[in-house]
C-alpha cells in the first residue's frame, strides 16, 4: 500500500516552515553569535533594502543565523517585529528535482503565492549559488527574476545565503541584487565566542559517540585548528567548522581503535583457549 500522508514539514511541496526546520534539530542553540542575529534582524525591519544577503567563509555557521532567528521567536526579549515574521525555507533540490522547466516554474510560482498570502513573510535560500546554477541549468532563469520581483512587494523578504567564494556569482545574478538586498558579512568568532560554540558542540559529539571530552582536549583542539591550517577539505574550513571536525576525527579514531578490542575480552578468550589446549596467540 503507497502511503499517501504528506510530510508535517513539507508546506506547498516546496517550503519547509521555519518551527518544523526547527524541530528537525531539538538540540539547536545558536550559541556566540547574537550580534550577527541583531544586525540580521535590524535588516529584516527596514523599509527599505529589508533582504538579507548573508557571507562567509564555508564552515562559519552561515545557516545558524536564520535558525537562531527562528529560535529567538519563543524569547521573552525578541522584538515584536521578529516574532510577528513567518520563515519559511526554500526546498531547493526538490525544486528542481523533475528537471522539467514547466513544472519548475509552476512549482516556484505556487510557492511564491503561497508565501505572499501573508504580511511578514521571509523565505530563507540557504545556498544562493544552487539556486542560481540550478536555474541556469534547467533553462529557468526567469525564476531569478520573479524572486526579485516577489521581494519588491511589501508581504515578502528574503533572506538568501552564499560562501565567499560564490558571492561575485550571486551578486551578478540580477541587477537589483544590489539594490533590494543588504550584505551582511559573518566572520569567524572571536575566541571566546569560539569557545562556547566548541563546548555546546562537544555535547553531540559526545552523545553519538558514547564519549566524554575534556576541556583539555576541547581547547587542544580550538588551538591546533587556529595555528595550523592544511590542505584536507575538513579541515580547511573556517571555525568553528575546523575545531569540530577534528574533534570528530579524534573520537572516531579513539572509537576504532578500542572497539576493536573491547576491555576484556581478550582476556577472557586467552583462559578458555588453554583450558581447550589451544595455544594462544594473537586476538
Amino acid at each position: 500500500m503507497t502511503n499517501t500522508t504528506a510530510t508535517p514539514a513539507a508546506h506547498n511541496d516546496f517550503l519547509i516552515r521555519g518551527s518544523d526546520r526547527l524541530a528537525r534539530n531539538p538540540d539547536f542553540e545558536l550559541i556566540g553569535r547574537d550580534e550577527n542575529m541583531r544586525q540580521v534582524a535590524g535588516i529584516l525591519m527596514r523599509k527599505n533594502a529589508n533582504n538579507v544577503l548573508i557571507t562567509g567563509p564555508g564552515g562559519v555557521g552561515l545557516s545558524s543565523i536564520c535558525m537562531g532567528l527562528q529560535a529567538s521567536k519563543e524569547k521573552e526579549n525578541t522584538p515584536f517585529d521578529i516574532v510577528g515574521k513567518r520563515f519559511f525555507w526554500l526546498d531547493v533540490d526538490n525544486l528542481f528535482s523533475s528537471g522539467d522547466p514547466a513544472q519548475i516554474n509552476d512549482g516556484f510560482q505556487r510557492a511564491l503565492k503561497t508565501l505572499s498570502r501573508t504580511p511578514g513573510t521571509v523565505l530563507v535560500i540557504d545556498d544562493m549559488k544552487d539556486f542560481v546554477e540550478a536555474a541556469r541549468n534547467n533553462g529557468c532563469t526567469h525564476l531569478i527574476n520573479a524572486l526579485m520581483h516577489a521581494v519588491r512587494s511589501p508581504d515578502l523578504q528574503a533572506v538568501i545565503e552564499v560562501r565567499d567564494e560564490d558571492l561575485d556569482t550571486v551578486i551578478k545574478c540580477h541587477s537589483d541584487m544590489q539594490e533590494l538586498f543588504t550584505l551582511h558579512d559573518v566572520k569567524e568568532p572571536d575566541a571566546a565566542s569560539l569557545r562556547k560554540i566548541v563546548d555546546k558542540a562537544a555535547e553531540g559529539l559526545s552523545k553519538h559517540h558514547g564519549i566524554v571530552i575534556s576541556p583539555d582536549a576541547i581547547s587542544a583542539a580550538i588551538e591546533m585548528t587556529r595555528k595550523y591550517r592544511v590542505r584536507d577539505p575538513g579541515l580547511s574550513r573556517a571555525q568553528p567548522e575546523r575545531s569540530l571536525t577534528l574533534l570528530d576525527r579524534a573520537l572516531t579514531s579513539y572509537r576504532l581503535e578500542q572497539h576493536a578490542a573491547p576491555r576484556g575480552l581478550r582476556a577472557a578468550r586467552r583462559p578458555a583457549a588453554t583450558a581447550s589446549g589451544l595455544k594462544s596467540g594473537p586476538a
